[in-house]
């Protein structure tokens, strides 16, 4: 295998099937602390982890948009 120096000026590309760094971060973080902590608070309130995802989904959506309209 070839191995290929970073160039240290520039980040690095976002993992194979991800458009951005902030793509991958919404679809892989952590929802469990989360969940657990809205079970236990004195809010009724329950949320389900996909629910959570869903949106910071639709938040990052909101945001490129919000930049398309700033061009």
């Amino acid at each position: 295998m070839e191995s290929v120096t970073a160039n240290e000026d520039e980040p690095p590309p976002p993992p194979s099937g991800y458009e951005s760094w902030l793509d991958y971060a919404v679809e892989n973080f952590d929802t469990r602390d989360i969940w657990l902590e809205s079970m236990f608070s004195d809010n009724s309130a329950t949320y389900e982890r996909t629910k959570m995802r869903d949106a910071a989904r639709s938040e990052l959506r909101d945001l490129r948009a919000a930049a398309l309209a700033r061009k």
